[in-house]
């Protein structure tokens, strides 16, 4: 059987989001006989679930409608069971003790090591310092582009059309026409092409090289040449440049935080635990089991 590190789970755990909503809105979301949920229980299910998972409640309501179904439907299995007598059985209530057990321990290690973690603003600047390699920026790039699409299958005739379509929507940027609105009526880019053609500040190695290269050499505000690449012909805009150096302090002062307190709390952890098994005088005997 895989062994669930109660380390991880602890970890897991102890750095959940404790500002989530346990609002007391007693507004019904659902009943079926005893059972009663409102908007209150749900968010407090909610809240023991990871900051990330919480995000993807927030983004889509769907999903709190699929966990409030689940809630529901263990309930009445759950109810179904125990009058069967299914909570008697004694493999059954091992396996509920395990899961106890485990979520106790989970408990105990969050209140009594993870959750007295503090970490100052003067270690995580010398963190930020020993570790400056690791925040290092390349230079970077945001364009914006208008793609006449023209593949490899694309014959002859074609490519020319692609070519001419190309020369034309750049001689009415450079007549003065707006480049996200005209990229927005002739680009073939759908990525893009609702954002006025708008990309993402990129580093080098991330576009196609023809590409890359006449993005880099342009200065902000300058509208380039037709760049040629195996999709077709590029108009592209420089938007805006950030040179190589590091990523500011601020930036990444939250992330160094967690960072150091995660690694605090796992080796807090690992010395409770051995203390604990040393005072209880713990003695294994793994021979045993390699017979």
């Amino acid at each position: 059987m895989k062994k669930t590190s109660l380390l991880c789970i602890v970890l897991c755990i102890s750095f959940m989001s404790a500002t989530s909503s346990f609002a007391g809105d007693d507004t019904l979301l659902a009943k079926a006989g005893d059972i009663r949920i409102t908007v209150a229980d749900l968010n407090r299910v909610i809240g023991y679930y990871t900051p990330e998972q919480q995000d993807a409640f927030k983004a889509k309501p769907e999903n709190k409608v699929m966990l409030l179904k689940k809630i529901v439907q263990e309930k009445i299995l759950a109810a179904d069971a125990k009058k069967l007598g299914i909570d008697k059985d004694p493999r059954i209530k091992e396996q509920i003790e395990i899961l106890t057990n485990n979520q106790l321990a989970s408990e105990l290690l969050k209140k009594e090591i993870a959750e007295k973690i503090r970490v100052s603003d003067e270690e995580a600047g010398i963190y930020y310092e020993l570790h400056k390699d690791g925040y290092k920026m390349p230079e970077t790039v945001r364009v914006r582009h208008i793609l006449v699409k023209a593949g490899k299958e694309a014959g002859e005739e074609s490519r020319k059309a692609a070519r001419e379509k190309s020369e034309s929507l750049l001689k009415r940027i450079r007549s003065g026409e707006d480049f996200g609105k005209v990229a927005e009526e002739s680009s073939d880019d759908i990525g893009s092409k609702a954002k006025g053609g708008a990309l993402d500040f990129f580093s080098r190695g991330k576009m196609i090289k023809p590409f890359e290269d006449a993005a880099f050499s342009l200065k902000p505000g300058e509208v380039g040449d037709i760049v040629e690449t195996k999709y077709g012909y590029h108009i592209i805009k420089c938007e805006g440049k950030k040179a190589a150096g590091l990523v500011p302090f601020e930036d990444e002062k939250k992330g160094i935080v967690e960072r150091i307190a995660k690694e605090t709390a796992s080796n807090k952890i690992k010395e409770f635990i051995e203390k604990r098994m040393t005072e209880e005088k713990v003695t294994f005997f793994p021979e045993r089991l390699l017979k």
